[in-house]
């Protein structure tokens, strides 16, 4: 009887932990039962979708989820993880999402795991480093332009001066210049 006592002592306490990590962490969780319900939604995921998931069923709310979410909430989809946008507001964020499918022998224990990554930030950061890597190249392009431009100027430039050394008159040279 103690040693029961003590066991659920321990799984209590587990549960207790685990319950704070899994509503605590910034990273989005969803399971998603194979009936369609959403059985698990830590505050993470429900931030990130802007809206409150607990016990709602995948199809009745579907149409206020981002495209491509519920797509990959079914168990025949062959996707593992997309990027999936989210708008709201004047805002768009955008998610990574994975999807793992629960195994079990007990059909009604099944389902599927939705894990969401916010990569807004690195979104930003990608794009602002491709614009700076066209920014770049474009300078690269206009200083050998301007090279290629130089060159006969330079060349035109010398030949100028020596035709003026050579063949300048010595009688009325404003009239030449």
């Amino acid at each position: 009887r103690r040693e029961r006592e003590g066991l659920r002592r321990d799984i209590t306490e587990i549960r207790s932990v685990t319950d704070q990590i899994f509503a605590e962490i910034s990273t989005g969780v969803m399971v998603v039962g194979p009936d369609g319900r959403i059985r698990l939604a830590n505050r993470a995921i429900e931030k990130m979708l802007g809206m409150s998931l607990g016990n709602r069923v995948i199809v009745d709310i579907a149409a206020t989820l981002p495209p491509g979410l519920v797509d990959l909430t079914g168990r025949g989809s062959d996707i593992a993880e997309c990027e999936i946008r989210v708008r709201r507001d004047d805002s768009e964020s955008v998610l990574l999402v994975g999807r793992s499918i629960l195994a079990s022998t007990d059909e009604a224990a099944g389902g599927v795991v939705l894990v969401a990554t916010d990569i807004t930030q690195l979104k930003e950061y990608e794009t602002a480093a491709a614009r700076k890597e066209r920014l770049s190249e474009m300078g690269h392009l206009a200083a050998a332009v301007a090279h290629e431009i130089r060159n006969p100027l330079n060349a035109i430039s010398i030949a100028a001066q020596r035709l003026e050394s050579e063949v300048a008159p010595a009688d009325h040279r404003d009239e030449f210049i």
